[in-house]
């Protein structure tokens, strides 16, 4: 296939007075080397993905057009610089050229571009493939029960590296699984072994723990018979005590009472001092009993005795203190009435100096608010000279 090999960068000024259509000849491009080019390129095809030949064709051709475009651009840029005036019609006459040359090329990008999606589309659809066969495996090494460490599945003494689910073929990889499989059988057998044997253990102890509970309950039930006959034999010795004390308590009550205790719940009382509970008096023997009532007999004689003389002594002092109240009294009352003699003139003058003041007559205020401050004035007035008559009245 003819191709022309063009360079934009080597376009050499051009003389003002040539037109584009000459400079582009110059380089070999022309209305003919396109219509060429359309000729020999828009029938080019790829038969797909396996077609390297046409796809080399398809690329070659494209990139020909391409820098006879951008040849045509290059050469139209030079031309406008010296050539301001007539920029115009050279843009026109690149654009039409390269209006020519679009649909070549962009055929031609069209057929790359379905190559080049084609390929991607298979790339991808491989990868996809990949990725669903890496987690197949990992799932089938899961299933088995192998453990992940570091960068390796373990079950027992069988490793399948993480590489190996990756990349190992379909017939190795079937060898592997094979291998683990073996494997988790052999640990299957052996823990269906050992829980059986936990079973048989399990119903032995079982059967121990029922053989015990037998022998526990037996045991349990003559200690129950053991420790009722103890408790009706204490009952009834609680019992022989209990009337044995009730009548000692019938006894010693009266005589507790006679003396002036307070019977108070389970107990006696006389004071802080000498107080017993029921089991207090029953506790003692008859000697202890009566030495401890004449003990208290004594305490209760003195007690009284001590009690008399200080109400003697209170009565004493009451009759004491009244005498001095009424002489203190007295007292007083004679100087208050030497007082009141001196001071009857002054109060007499005291109490005519504030009539007089309260006769005082008011200015006649036209104005409301000089009228309320005279309301205010008179009312503390009042107040002030009633204050003042009751301390005259007390005085």
């Amino acid at each position: 296939m003819e191709t022309i090999a063009v360079e934009a960068e080597v376009v050499t000024p051009v003389n003002p007075s040539e037109s584009l259509a000459t400079e582009l000849s110059k380089q070999g491009i022309t209305d003919a080397q396109i219509e060429k080019y359309r000729a020999d390129y828009m029938g080019l095809t790829i038969a797909g993905v396996d077609d390297k030949d046409g796809y080399a064709l398809v690329k070659e051709a494209r990139q020909t057009v391409k820098k006879t475009r951008v040849a045509v651009d290059k050469i139209r840029k030079n031309l406008i610089e010296p050539h301001l005036k007539i920029q115009k019609a050279i843009n026109a006459e690149a654009e039409r050229i390269t209006d020519l040359l679009e649909p070549i090329e962009s055929y031609l990008k069209k057929q790359e571009d379905e190559v080049e999606a084609e390929l991607e589309r298979q790339r991808q659809e491989r990868e996809r493939a990949k990725q669903t066969k890496i987690h197949e495996r990992t799932q089938q090494v899961l299933n088995l029960g192998m453990r992940f460490v570091g960068n390796t599945y373990t079950l027992g003494a069988v490793e399948i590296d993480v590489v190996d689910i990756k990349g190992a073929s379909d017939e190795n990889w079937d060898a592997m699984i094979a291998q683990a499989e073996e494997e988790n059988r052999a640990i299957e057998e052996r823990r269906a072994a050992e829980e059986a044997e936990r079973i048989a253990e399990a119903a032995r102890l079982e059967q121990q723990r029922l053989e015990q509970e037998a022998e526990r309950k037996r045991l349990a039930a003559e200690q129950a018979e053991i420790d009722q006959q103890r408790q009706e034999l204490e009952n009834q010795k609680r019992k022989a005590k209990e009337e044995a004390d009730a009548i000692v308590l019938e006894n010693r009550s009266p005589r507790l009472t006679e003396l002036g205790f307070e019977r108070t719940g389970k107990g006696f009382r006389y004071d802080t001092t000498w107080h017993y509970t029921d089991a207090d008096v029953i506790g003692l023997t008859s000697a202890e009993f009566e030495a401890q009532l004449s003990d208290f007999t004594a305490y209760r004689d003195e007690k009284l005795l001590r009690k008399q003389q200080e109400q003697e002594q209170a009565e004493k002092k009451r009759q004491e203190d009244e005498a001095a109240a009424a002489a203190e009294l007295k007292r007083k009352q004679k100087e208050d009435k030497a007082r009141q003699t001196r001071l009857k003139g002054d109060k007499k003058l005291f109490l005519q100096m504030l009539a007089k003041i309260e006769e005082i007559p008011y200015p006649a205020f036209t104005q409301d608010e000089t009228k309320a401050l005279r309301e205010t004035f008179g009312m503390r007035y009042r107040e002030l000279l009633s204050d003042f008559r009751n301390q005259l009245e007390n005085l």
